[in-house]
């Protein structure tokens, strides 16, 4: 409850400490891998986010939000190809679409927006 709590208060290194913590009682649990490189990409700690969506991906291969949220890394250090590659993995995870899939292409769109203007 406190991990939830200071990721949305934006309170991400107390984030980081209380998820460390229930990895340590629960180290399969995809959802706070994802949610440990949700709180480092929030820091712009890349390097750290993609190896916590890694392992979230890792422990569930159809994690949505992990697939959205890395690709969104994967933009902010101007990777459009892998972002590609995990919106198609959405495509694929999502038959009709779901929030993370359309939140990617959105991200993708505005990306390739910012570098053509």
């Amino acid at each position: 409850a406190r991990a939830v709590a200071s990721l949305e208060e934006g309170h991400y290194e107390e984030a980081i400490d209380a998820l460390f913590v229930i990895v340590g009682e629960d180290p399969e649990n995809a959802d706070i891998f994802n949610q440990l490189g949700y709180a480092n990409s929030q820091l712009q700690n890349y390097d750290q986010a993609l190896t916590f969506y890694h392992r979230a991906l890792n422990i569930d291969p159809e994690h949505a939000g992990a697939h959205a949220y890395i690709g969104k890394v994967y933009l902010e250090i101007g990777d459009l190809t892998m972002a590609r590659h995990h919106l198609g993995q959405l495509d694929l995870i999502c038959l009709y679409g779901c929030e993370p899939f359309y939140s990617l292409k959105e991200a993708i769109s505005l990306y390739r927006a910012n570098q053509s203007g």
